[in-house]
């Protein structure tokens, strides 16, 4: 008889079950305390439309190759192109993309100032 759960390298099943089939993503700038704004994508679950206002476990990923970008008129965000992040938004996590500094919608570095590169 088995508990009908799986943890081996590769597979992992039956610890946990999807919550979530949804989810809403919102953009926002955040400014580092050097004056620098990064670009931020936060897409968090929800269920007919409503994002879950309970507290949830967040995945950072800070991402140097776009954390979004348009393909037939649609914004398409990290988590639209990842199964695997899907997976997690499905089971209660949050999920923030950030473009790494001077890349996507990110700003770089100041031309004047004490973290310039001058």
């Amino acid at each position: 008889m088995t508990s009908g759960r799986i943890s081996i390298f590769g597979e992992y099943r039956g610890y946990s079950f999807p919550v979530y089939v949804e989810w809403v993503r919102t953009s926002q700038y955040l400014q580092m305390p050097y004056g620098i704004k990064l670009a931020a994508d936060i897409i968090r679950p929800s269920r007919s439309g409503k994002v879950a206002n309970t507290s949830m476990p967040v995945v950072w990923a800070y991402y140097r190759y776009h954390r979004a970008r348009e393909e037939n008129g649609r914004i398409l965000s990290l988590v639209d192109r990842k199964p695997d992040l899907q997976l997690l938004l499905k089971h209660g996590y949050v999920i923030v993309v950030v473009d790494a500094r001077g890349t996507g919608a990110s700003f770089g570095y100041e031309s004047t100032g004490p973290n310039s590169p001058d």
